[in-house]
């Protein structure tokens, strides 16, 4: 049985992010932006859980698409992935989520 894909406010801002980082490089959004959501919806809508915990929180897994991670929690109760957040790789991830705490 599939899951549901909701994409919370943290991740719609981190697409946002990431669309104008690109924009002000030149490069159109879509070339990062189309391949992170179709692997979303492909993995993890049918196989949430192939992906392991994020080491720096274990709320989230973590899910790699070329230079970035995709944090994701799995509600088990609505049969729910909950999309967080999008980060490059090179970002200091745990910096980030101990902001978020």
């Amino acid at each position: 049985m599939s899951y549901r894909l909701r994409f919370e406010e943290s991740a719609d801002l981190d697409m946002f992010q990431i669309e104008e980082y690109l924009k002000a490089q030149s490069v159109p959004p879509e070339v990062v932006l189309v391949p992170i959501i179709a692997r979303i919806a492909k993995d993890l809508v049918d196989f949430p859980h192939m992906y392991p915990a994020c080491r720096y929180d274990e709320r989230y897994r973590q899910l790699p698409v070329h230079s970035y991670l995709v944090l994701y929690y799995v509600d088990e109760e609505k049969r729910q992935v909950e999309i967080h957040h999008i980060w490059h790789g090179m970002r200091n991830i745990e910096r980030l989520l101990e902001k978020k705490r």
